[in-house]
């Protein structure tokens, strides 16, 4: 199993900023809904945030493309406000975050653990102005060995 939530950042939070309304996200993806990641990252994330704001706040997950097919496009979906949360593997966008890109370079990290850490040690000064319309919920680099 994939201890991706570890490294998720807790979004409990958010409901303190929702009063007496309900407010739904939408996440796309590419994979379809038998992938390691909807099944141990997604599907969890959106349950967790589900019960931690008592229903206030819900994520609807359209996976395979549901939104729109193509692992190139996922960014598009979120910046065009087709998807709320979309998920982004950098190399399929390399010429959007060419920043990011060099951790994903061999050599420069030993885990996704590691790769993660130094991602958001360097987020604000770095990396942050390449999301020129977006920002990141949350950063998380899974190196292709560790799936």
């Amino acid at each position: 199993m994939l201890h991706i939530m570890s490294y998720m950042r807790p979004l409990g939070f958010i409901a303190l900023f929702i009063a007496a309304f309900t407010w739904g996200l939408d996440l796309a993806h590419f994979m379809p809904p038998v992938h390691v990641l909807h099944r141990e990252a997604f599907e969890p994330l959106a349950k967790e945030i589900e019960q931690s704001t008592k229903g206030d706040l819900t994520i609807k997950i359209f996976p395979a493309g549901q939104l729109g097919a193509g692992p190139v496009q996922q960014y598009k979906r979120a910046i065009d406000g087709v998807a709320d949360i979309s998920f982004v593997v950098v190399q399929y966008v390399s010429t959007i975050f060419p920043r990011t890109m060099l951790l994903t370079l061999p050599g420069v990290a030993d885990s996704a653990v590691e790769a993660t850490e130094k991602a958001w040690r360097i987020y604000e000064p770095l990396l942050k102005s390449e999301a020129v319309f977006s920002e990141a919920l949350d950063l998380l680099l899974l190196l292709a060995g560790e799936l």
